[in-house]
């Protein structure tokens, strides 16, 4: 992947582990957290959740990250946030680029 290229994006929103609303959008890899977490809020219009170190480090080793009620300032209705990364298909290997390093 070079460094122009965007990655997509899938944010779900979930009550007790069922996915109430998603939805796919493309960012640049390196604002996979930032301008992508405020985009998928955007859509879902909920508040965006605060970005802690476990958070980087989940989507640096698992290419997804979680965000729980605990995570937002403001009331959040819904169990969890994920979002996750998706990778184009020639790019499946055994290992996954890191999209902090692109």
């Amino acid at each position: 992947m070079q460094n122009n290229q965007e990655i997509r994006l899938w944010a779900k929103l979930k009550k007790k582990d069922k996915i109430v609303r998603d939805c796919v959008f493309a960012c640049p890899p390196s604002q996979a957290l930032s301008e992508g977490l405020i985009e998928a809020c955007r859509h879902f219009d909920v508040s965006v959740p605060v970005v802690l170190g476990k958070h980087m480090r989940d989507m640096e080793q698992f290419h997804m990250v979680s965000f729980f009620p605990r995570d937002f300032v403001e009331s959040f209705a819904y169990t969890a946030l994920e979002i996750s990364l998706i990778f184009p298909k020639k790019e499946h290997s055994e290992r996954k680029p890191n999209p902090f390093s692109l």
